[in-house]
């Protein structure tokens, strides 16, 4: 098995529960919240292999509990067959995608909201390195593809400003608590990081050329993949080594406009 980035994707089937869930004094964002990282935490506690948090939430001892030991049992079951342990640690993530719906029976107090998170192991334990959670806004089917289009056109304008170190851009393409996986092997916290990274020359390119492979929209977020090649500028501002890297972007609306989140980027091979 080569040592590409394998991208797992932990898809959940809608969780669709009554608006009086939240009755007992949270919102029904902060209801929403609270499944959410309820999602989260069990699949995270699979990955590692801590039965103890299963077995909490089985007695009881969570908000939120499994209805049955075998509901629990099977999931468990299904996140193993994910795994594959000889692949190193940073060589893989896994990403859990999710609606909470509330239903009622007025469909104009309906609400429902998405969420993405994604995992990367290190030392040997699972954890969360990326989160998002927004409502589902008036995103249909048929406003995807403009969406996808959207998207594709600020992926080449986020390049441009990496290679030409405009650092006015990049304030406006990553939000201030984004975290980029980096190829270094680090992790950069913010547009102030990358910035930092520019301003030191741990980015420092003569060529950057990013194709977008694939767009994936749900509603307020889109996560996109690809590759980059990057030709990196030697101390006399001439063309260096060549880097060949594999990237997974995630972005999520923010008013009127688009800011990456989340990003994780690995090198594949350096010519």
């Amino acid at each position: 098995m080569n040592r590409k980035t394998l991208k797992y994707v932990f898809v959940l089937i809608t969780i669709s529960i009554w608006a009086a869930f939240a009755a007992s004094g949270q919102t029904v964002e902060q209801t929403a919240r609270n499944l959410t990282r309820f999602e989260t935490e069990w699949l995270t506690a699979n990955l590692n292999g801590d039965g103890r948090w299963v077995e909490r939430s089985i007695g009881g001892k969570q908000n939120v509990r499994h209805s049955t030991p075998d509901q629990a049992e099977q999931r468990e079951t299904l996140t193993k067959q994910l795994l594959n342990v000889q692949v190193p640690d940073g060589a893989m993530k896994v990403r859990i995608i999710g609606t909470v719906s509330f239903l009622t029976n007025d469909p104009a107090k309906n609400r429902s909201f998405n969420f993405l998170d994604t995992l990367n192991r290190r030392g040997g334990k699972w954890e969360v390195i990326a989160s998002s959670f927004a409502p589902t806004g008036d995103s249909q089917p048929d406003t995807v593809e403009p969406i996808e289009k959207e998207i594709r056109g600020l992926e080449k304008e986020a390049a441009k400003a990496i290679l030409e170190k405009n650092e006015a851009a990049i304030t406006r393409f990553f939000t201030a608590d984004s975290v980029t996986n980096d190829p270094r092997g680090t992790l950069t916290r913010g547009y102030s990081g990358i910035i930092d990274a520019m301003r030191t020359g741990l980015i420092h390119y003569y060529s950057l050329e990013r194709a977008v492979e694939s767009v994936q929209v749900f509603g307020t977020t889109a996560v996109t993949m690809g590759n980059e090649t990057v030709v990196v500028k030697d101390a006399s501002g001439r063309p260096g080594d060549t880097v060949k890297r594999r990237f997974t972007n995630v972005w999520m609306r923010t008013g009127p406009s688009w800011q990456i989140v989340a990003r994780h980027a690995n090198v594949v091979s350096v010519n």
